[in-house]
């Protein structure tokens, strides 16, 4: 059936919230009726990594998401579709059937969320019906800051001073609706999205639920962010990292939170605010350097490191059975709660690349598998960074000492009695040392440190 009135479609993706939302914003400064579309691409996120825990996440939002909009008047139209050269098709079928004469979407950045976007603008280019991209998931747009010769910026620091300079953070405001949503016949489609199966209490669906941590953190946490952000047994870290992944906080919100409750800015909210930095330096790496989206390292002449094929070893750093104690604490809980605080996948990740020289890409792979916050562009920026491939990454010499970062961030071992609780009855300085004697029927280390560092200063240097 067509309807014969004519409406804007807002096409969600990355993007699964109301509140701050760019497109749905600009949509709703039309005079016009709205209908909304989601996408649910499968075969595509599981080719793109996507585990288990991350599709049920994106699904129960986009359910709660359906329910939010229906409140308004809006419907949201689910379809399955294989891929995301797909998507053009069903956006034209949805249009034709609805009377569409505007699509409204949030750009993404990584490669073939780029292709698909210009796919779809080319499929539509000779029809009555026009789109219009938004920059929403950052606070400044691939492209806006560049070096002084015109390029992508490589270096973090740089990169800061210049996202600074254009950002005017005191300036950062969400984006408010300016009028009521008209109501149309477009019908909510819970159904499609009512087999999530998702449980994890620790991660509670909707942006109310979103709010409320960011909220907490803000008013509790964020001022010894930078003292606490690094022992993995305190809960000192923000937790949003799921929510900001999947677009159900927008990042101009959690500026103006920031703002909102601090008027001053001490080294806890300054380090805090670096990491989201970060997180948009990574993305324009991924727009700069379309490359890193191909399976292929930042650092070309890296290609060269003889990574080692060792499966029985890679399944132990898999399973959390290496027989250093924070290695296999940080794995245990990646693998339990789909998530792992940040400082322990930086051990995690060095030990794998470094000390065991196993292509850093298998490691990616798995924590983009068992992640419930899997980001591509954070992701792979982590890994690259440890495993020395990247952009502004840590030198090749530089490698974690899992032991010597276990002492210094977790002194006591109340993380690792935690996640490894058979070694509970031990003391700390036992527990850092079973590598050396391993009882208590421990895993036997499946690498000496040494022999590990040195088979790796070698690979590097040879390359």
């Amino acid at each position: 059936m067509t309807h014969p009135q004519s409406v804007n479609l807002v096409w969600f993706r990355n993007d699964l919230r109301v509140k701050d939302n760019s497109a749905l914003a600009a949509a709703l400064t039309e005079k016009k009726p709205i209908i909304a579309a989601f996408f649910i691409c499968e075969p595509q996120w599981q080719l793109h990594g996507w585990g288990r825990l991350k599709t049920q996440f994106v699904m129960a939002h986009a359910h709660k998401l359906s329910e939010s909009l229906k409140e308004k008047g809006i419907g949201l139209i689910v379809r399955s579709v294989k891929s995301f050269a797909l998507c053009g098709q069903e956006l034209l079928k949805i249009c034709e059937n609805y009377n569409c004469v505007k699509i409204f979407a949030n750009r993404e950045y990584e490669w073939d969320e780029r292709s698909r976007d210009i796919q779809v603008t080319q499929q539509f280019k000779g029809t009555t019906i026009t789109t219009h991209w938004f920059d929403d998931g950052l606070v400044v747009a691939p492209g806006e800051i560049l070096t002084k010769s015109g390029d992508y910026f490589k270096k973090f620091t740089p990169f800061k001073r210049a996202w600074f300079e254009k950002a005017n953070i005191h300036a950062i405001k969400p984006i408010s609706q300016n009028r009521s949503i008209y109501d149309t016949s477009a019908q909510s489609e819970l159904d499609i999205l009512s087999n999530s199966n998702y449980s994890l209490e620790q991660w509670p669906i909707g942006e109310k639920a979103a709010q409320k941590i960011l909220s907490h953190f803000i008013k509790n946490k964020i001022k010894q962010y930078d003292i606490q952000r690094d022992l993995p047994y305190e809960e000192g870290t923000s937790r949003i990292s799921p929510y900001l992944s999947a677009g159900i906080l927008g990042i101009r919100e959690i500026f103006w939170q920031i703002l909102r409750h601090h008027k001053i800015i001490n080294e806890g909210i300054e380090v805090w605010v670096s990491e989201l930095i970060w997180r948009e330096f990574y993305k324009h790496i991924v727009f700069g350097f379309p490359h890193v989206c191909k399976n292929r390292p930042f650092d070309l002449t890296t290609e060269a490191v003889p990574w080692r094929h060792a499966p029985e070893e890679y399944e132990a750093w898999c399973k959390g059975q290496t027989g250093y104690p924070i290695v296999d604490a940080g794995m245990r809980q990646l693998n339990q709660e789909g998530w792992m605080h940040n400082r322990l996948r930086m051990i995690c990740a060095s030990f794998l690349a470094k000390h065991l020289l196993i292509d850093w890409r298998l490691g990616e792979a798995y924590f983009a598998k068992q992640l419930i916050d899997f980001d591509f562009a954070a992701n792979n920026g982590g890994w690259q960074w440890s495993a020395s491939t990247g952009t502004d990454a840590m030198p090749y010499f530089r490698i974690f000492n899992p032991i010597l970062q276990g002492k210094k961030f977790d002194k006591e071992a109340e993380y690792i009695k935690h996640y490894v609780p058979e070694l509970q009855p031990l003391k700390a300085s036992d527990i850092y040392k079973i590598h050396l004697h391993p009882k208590n029927n421990y895993f036997h280390p499946i690498v000496q440190l040494e022999e590990g560092r040195d088979r790796c200063l070698l690979a590097f240097k040879q390359r």
